[in-house]
């Protein structure tokens, strides 16, 4: 053969003559008598074709004669998935190898990144045990497995993850972490709506205790304190016990900056509950003033908006809300910008405001948990305008009525109707991932739940939620049942 590998490549990928090209590396390997020669070649022609089975047989072989390819094998791999077809097809033929050689460390850790990439988080934690109890190592990657569920809001897997580090034990060195861990992923799950009983709040206020009881002086500590505070204040009803967290928290010169302006924000919070709006006006824009242009200072800013807009003030409200349009934190940006979308379309409804007002203060007696006082602020605003860009937002905020009194039917019925009257309007997709976190966490009808997120992905799919409810329906397809 006169011409070079790249050569050949080049010439007949010009001529469209894939499968010319690749016979003659095929044969070119045959005659040097070497299964890896011309590799990387082969894999990008293969590639070209879509044939992906083939492109991972050029590169996986590479990891049986030496696992310290590992790192360069992922690396190539990575140029060719692009979608969960080809990582799906990366498992398969990854499963299929270590049939016939299970004890190849390198399929197995390409096996457990390929389930991250798929965010496949059960059969991450899965093949992360087990290398880990292989390895016998710290426990260190589990820990941080765990924390990338927290993120991805795969809470049931960070729950599994972190029960599995602190089952080892009080002198295990990573228990501590491991268990504020567990403690906040059970509370994310409250603070999700997936549904709890005044037993579980119960529960969990006692595992707080019990653990600030004996470990209160540990690393991680304060966090766990901040996360009682939240569950006195926003879930068991306990105001004042929740201010008197937060204000020991505030007032600590051990605490850490950060953690101190997330305490001074819950605390006014707190005040606003109790309806003491000028004291959480002060504390909101002392702590954007004091963190300005950093996260914690734009949930400042963004809580003040709020602020502003249960108190009818709207165009102040929209002045702040354009500015945190730009947010570091997505989720600060979307939410700013769902709310400036609401006050937009709604201020047009009559001249003086009055039906929006009226709207802003049923949420704010929402947010106080006033809910029999919303509900009939609703009821009085329903029958008093007739117009279309309120009406959903009444239906869905009386669904959250009925979903935080524990009436999950009747929430059910109400984001139904939504869905069915204003299919086109702003919260036909936050009705949708509600139907289906309620059908797959609260009433455990995987059958159900299935199509309120197919109907999301498909119908809407630059809606917030897309990847939330992709990830959903893929693993109750797989079969992966939510705790």
């Amino acid at each position: 053969i006169s011409q070079t590998p790249i050569s050949i490549k080049i010439s007949f990928y010009k001529r469209n003559y894939i499968d010319n090209a690749i016979q003659i590396y095929l044969n070119a390997r045959s005659i040097l008598s070497n299964s890896l020669a011309y590799s990387m070649e082969l894999a990008e022609l293969y590639a070209i074709k879509g044939d992906y089975s083939l492109v991972f047989d050029e590169y996986l072989p590479y990891l049986e004669v030496n696992a310290g390819y590992y790192e360069q094998v992922k690396q190539r791999l990575t140029l060719y998935l692009n979608a969960d077809e080809q990582r799906v097809a990366l498992k398969n033929a990854l499963l299929i190898r270590l049939q016939k050689n299970p004890h190849n460390d390198a399929y197995q850790e390409l096996l457990f990144w390929n389930f991250v990439q798929l965010k496949d988080w059960n059969s991450a934690f899965v093949q992360l045990r087990a290398l880990d109890a292989k390895t016998g190592s710290s426990g260190s990657r589990l820990l941080e497995l765990a924390k990338v569920c927290v993120e991805n809001e795969a809470y049931d897997i960070a729950i599994k993850t972190y029960e599995n580090l602190t089952q080892r034990g009080s002198s295990f060195p990573l228990y501590n972490k491991s268990f504020v861990g567990l403690l906040n992923a059970r509370l994310l799950i409250i603070q999700k709506g997936a549904g709890s009983t005044n037993e579980d709040l119960l529960a969990l206020e006692g595992a707080y205790l019990k653990f600030l009881d004996e470990r209160g002086n540990l690393p991680g500590a304060d966090n766990a304190r901040l996360d009682l505070a939240s569950l006195y204040i926003f879930y068991l009803k306990k105001v004042e016990k929740g201010i008197a967290v937060l204000l020991s928290l505030s007032n600590s010169n051990q605490l850490g900056v950060n953690l101190k302006g997330k305490a001074k924000i819950m605390l006014a919070d707190a005040y606003l509950m109790n309806g003491q709006d000028w004291d959480a006006h002060l504390i909101y824009k002392q702590v954007e003033k004091e963190f300005k242009d950093e996260a914690v200072g734009q949930e400042a800013r963004f809580n003040y908006a709020r602020l502003c807009y249960f108190r009818g003030e709207f165009d102040w409200a929209l002045t702040q809300l354009e500015v945190l349009k730009g947010a570091t934190s997505q989720l600060i940006a979307n939410n700013a910008i769902e709310l400036a979308l609401h006050i937009i379309e709604s201020s047009g409804l009559d001249s003086t405001e009055e039906a929006l007002a009226a709207f802003a203060h049923a949420e704010y007696l929402v947010f106080q948990q006033r809910f029999f006082e919303a509900d009939s602020v609703l009821n009085d605003l329903k029958s008093s305008f007739t117009f279309h860009e309120l009406s959903d937002n009444i239906l869905f905020l009386k669904a959250k009525i009925a979903q935080q009194q524990g009436d999950i039917m009747g929430a059910v019925a109400y984001y139904k109707q939504l869905v069915k009257q204003y299919y086109f309007g702003l919260l036909a997709d936050d009705a949708l991932i509600q139907l289906g976190r309620i059908y797959e966490l609260r009433l455990k009808d995987i059958e159900n739940a299935l199509p309120f997120y197919e109907k999301l992905l498909f119908d809407f799919p630059a809606s917030f939620f897309t990847y939330e409810a992709r990830n959903r329906y893929r693993n109750l397809k797989e079969g992966i049942k939510p705790n």
